[in-house]
């Protein structure tokens, strides 16, 4: 009993611990509070861009006044509220564990245009009344979180404005008698305290176009028709006043296999701190996740003809000519006649990132076909493993790019059709294959790389690449130009 109960612990807490690992993020995104700053920089430009123009909701009411033996209930409106001048002085940004995101602007100076209707006991009367904020504050608090599905949202979660200080002008004929009205009942206060409406504005600022704008945040990405990348949060967002880190799955996966399933998992990310606005984790994870998709979907195996080359030069080194001195029987069986290369990948590439290199490893058959006017035939096969070291570098548009540093590889044959050959014919060939094949090929697709996760408007300055053990590291500062 004793033995059973202690295996059910063992395996719910094996359970456990397997569920935890799980929630390891792959791609982690860290927003510091230089970059919290230049967001603040951004918000006041959107604000003084947008805002300018906008409607406000009606306000409405009545007051009781009393003036010697008079007393009079005066019911007003305003509506067709815009706002036709708007803007603001400092703006600043910060990160709170307990509140999110905390923006204030202070200084706000604005000018708002309504018709004002009045209505009396004995009169009724309507004008155009300009009403001028100087010196007012707004404080605020949103909170970005992630959805059941790992997307983003944001909701505002507090709001004050002190419109500081309000006068109110009348227009028109009856302008004396609002004034009058206004002396005596002082709509001055009454509209300070009305413009608490502005908060209706700004959260749907936050709440409708900020959510808007995190749309265009890509929680999946295509990157060809084999494979999909996953940037769905693994977490709710992290916050301190240092800053606020978000937290991906960064996973491949297949359009036509999405239930491809992974006997690993990310390792935890650690945290670095930086003098750049962003930062970026990138887990071998990713890349080890990329190798088995593309090895699932089979799009790794690969016929390499004359057809196929790309230039002139391969295309020369897929006759045997090119060999007569690296498999002397190959060229001798069939002499000056193109031939294939039917590349067949048996194992999922697998990536190490080690101190400053990503370490590839490729495993598979090669198998060589002389073409000749009776068709393709085979005339040896080789295993083959490849190591392939190379390091990193950023382009603005957030993608990252392979740079080979060296090559090498192991050739074993494993049939022959041609007669024997050699162990030194074997290691020839290996250094020609890689330095004519392997390498371009990896080259080219070096230029294309990966996209990091990205958003609409935003490019990368000063931006640089580090490798460390089991994941890559990129730090940059962002200039975000607003449409």
């Amino acid at each position: 009993m004793k033995i059973t109960l202690s295996l059910l612990i063992g395996i719910k807490l094996a359970l456990i611990i397997s569920f935890i690992k799980c929630l390891n993020p792959a791609f982690q995104i860290a927003l510091s509070e230089k970059g919290l700053n230049y967001l603040a920089q951004v918000t006041s430009e959107y604000f003084n861009q947008n805002v300018t123009g906008s409607n406000l909701h009606d306000i409405d009411g009545n007051v009781d006044f009393k003036k010697g033996i008079f007393k009079y209930t005066v019911t007003y409106s305003l509506y067709q509220i815009f706002i036709t001048k708007f803007l603001t002085g400092s703006t600043s940004i910060t990160s709170s564990k307990n509140n999110g995101i905390v923006f204030s602007i202070n200084d706000i100076n604005a000018q708002i245009q309504s018709q004002f209707h009045i209505d009396g006991q004995f009169f009724v009367a309507t004008t155009t009344a300009t009403i001028t904020l100087t010196n007012g504050d707004l404080q605020a608090s949103a909170l970005l979180g992630s959805t059941s599905d790992g997307k983003f949202n944001l909701s505002c979660t507090s709001c004050f404005v002190n419109p500081g200080s309000i006068h109110v002008d009348f227009e028109n004929d009856s302008s004396w008698f609002f004034k009058i009205i206004n002396k005596i009942a002082n709509f001055d206060d009454l509209v300070h305290d009305k413009l608490q409406a502005i908060c209706n504005l700004l959260k749907q600022v936050i709440d409708v176009d900020g959510n808007n704008k995190l749309r265009s945040f890509p929680t999946k990405r295509k990157i060809d028709h084999n494979a999909i990348i996953d940037y769905s949060q693994t977490r709710s967002p992290y916050y301190d006043k240092h800053g606020m880190a978000t937290f991906h799955k960064g996973e491949f996966t297949s359009p036509s296999n999405p239930s491809i399933k992974y006997n690993f998992s990310a390792n935890p990310l650690p945290f670095i701190r930086t003098n750049k606005m962003i930062s970026f984790w990138l887990s071998e994870y990713i890349g080890n996740t990329a190798g088995i998709t593309y090895q699932t979907e089979g799009s790794l195996n690969y016929l390499l003809s004359p057809e196929t080359a790309e230039n002139a030069r391969l295309r020369e080194f897929l006759n045997t000519h090119s060999l007569q001195y690296i498999v002397p029987p190959f060229y001798q069986k069939y002499p000056d006649m193109n031939y294939t290369i039917m590349m067949t990948s048996n194992k999922a590439p697998h990536i190490t990132l080690l101190e400053g290199i990503c370490c590839i490893k490729f495993i598979g058959t090669m198998k060589f076909s002389a073409l000749t006017s009776n068709g393709s035939v085979s005339a040896f096969t080789v295993d083959a493993v490849i190591n392939v070291n190379t390091t990193l570098k950023i382009e603005s548009n957030l993608i990252l790019k392979l740079l080979i540093e060296d090559m090498s590889g192991n050739v074993v044959l494993k049939n022959s059709q041609i007669g024997p050959i050699s162990s030194k014919d074997l290691d020839s060939l290996e250094e020609y294959f890689i330095e004519m094949v392997l390498a371009g090929a990896l080259t080219s697709f070096g230029k294309y790389g990966f996209p990091t996760a990205s958003i609409d408007g935003v490019t990368l300055a000063n931006s640089s690449v580090k490798i460390y053990n089991g994941f890559i590291f990129l730090e940059s500062d962002v200039i975000y130009i607003l449409k």
